[in-house]
């Protein structure tokens, strides 16, 4: 599931919330991680969605048929003094109130990168995998909920 052409086998794309937060990080010159930082023959398709820290919580939602799932983001430091911190949950399968149908579907991965090589940034980043999940619709949540100096830079999921 590409971060902007969606799923190649359904067309579905991923929901980004709040919808003017998000931008297309190769498109985008005056954002933290755009292109003169990430190359973009490095990540998937050559896009990624990125947002910056702040208030209010970030999501991504996707829709998938499957047994597993892992997700990828790129890791950047836009400069040496940034700390890149990424601080997610994942949710699988909510229910309508958004609350999991059980402990089993919330997951909550804190990865920091304080120094990352000069400021290079560190491609296909696994930052969640889950496997043997029943064969069927599945919905993943991603939610960040604005850490300070946290960049976040989706680039795909498989299943």
């Amino acid at each position: 599931i590409d971060d902007e052409h969606g799923d190649s086998a359904t067309g579905t794309k991923p929901i980004y919330t709040p919808a003017d937060g998000w931008v297309q990080g190769a498109n985008c010159d005056a954002c933290a991680v755009n292109s003169s930082l990430v190359n973009s023959s490095q990540v998937f398709s050559g896009t990624w969605h990125s947002i910056t820290s702040g208030t209010g919580e970030r999501t991504i939602t996707m829709n998938f048929t499957g047994t597993a799932i892992d997700v990828f983001f790129v890791i950047a430091r836009p400069t040496p003094s940034t700390l890149a911190q990424t601080n997610l949950t994942f949710t699988l399968d909510t229910d309508p109130t958004g609350k999991p149908i059980s402990n089993d579907g919330v997951f909550k991965p804190v990865k920091q990168f304080p120094t990352l090589w000069n400021g290079m940034p560190m491609y296909t980043v696994r930052m969640f995998s889950l496997t043997g999940i029943p064969n069927e619709e599945h919905t993943l949540s991603i939610y960040s909920a604005g850490a300070t100096n946290s960049l976040y830079a989706f680039d795909f999921a498989q299943y």
